[in-house]
């Protein structure tokens, strides 16, 4: 079993940081990702964790924001993942489950009482993590697209 820790996202890890998004998000330009990073960065409404092994070596992050009550039906402000990633090789070892509680201490101390993620639709390994963590499907949504000519 990896030996762990988990924290709050420190500037020298932005580095890590940043090759692991891209890892997450590898159909978006790297350029695209940066655009976002400052925002997380400030903290403002929103956190990131970071899994750290014994070797000082990132091996998971968890972003999270509030968000006002204004999606699936909500009747406050929730905490949201946008952004939970765990290097392959560093799965199955308790760390998507650490840096979920993670995130959902942060929303209790921000005042929320529910938190809420997405999964792309045929990312099965992503849905089974969710539903291992106790989320509960809401919803299931297609997205259209048509060019304007």
């Amino acid at each position: 079993m990896m030996s762990f820790a988990i924290r709050l996202l420190r500037s020298s890890d932005y580095e890590q940081w940043c090759q692991m998004r891209a890892q997450l998000w590898n159909d978006v330009p790297s350029a695209e990702l940066e655009l976002e990073t400052p925002d997380w960065i400030a903290g403002k409404n929103c956190a990131v964790f970071v899994a750290e092994n014994a070797a000082g070596v990132l091996c998971g992050f968890l972003e999270v924001a509030i968000r006002p009550s204004d999606v699936n039906g909500t009747t406050g402000r929730f905490g949201y993942v946008e952004g939970w990633y765990v290097a392959s090789t560093a799965r199955r070892q308790g760390i998507g489950r650490s840096l979920v509680d993670a995130a959902e201490s942060w929303s209790k101390s921000q005042g929320c009482d529910e938190i809420h993620s997405d999964a792309h639709i045929e990312n099965h390994v992503s849905e089974a993590a969710h539903r291992a963590m106790g989320f509960s499907e809401v919803e299931r949504l297609v997205h259209f697209s048509k060019r304007l000519l």
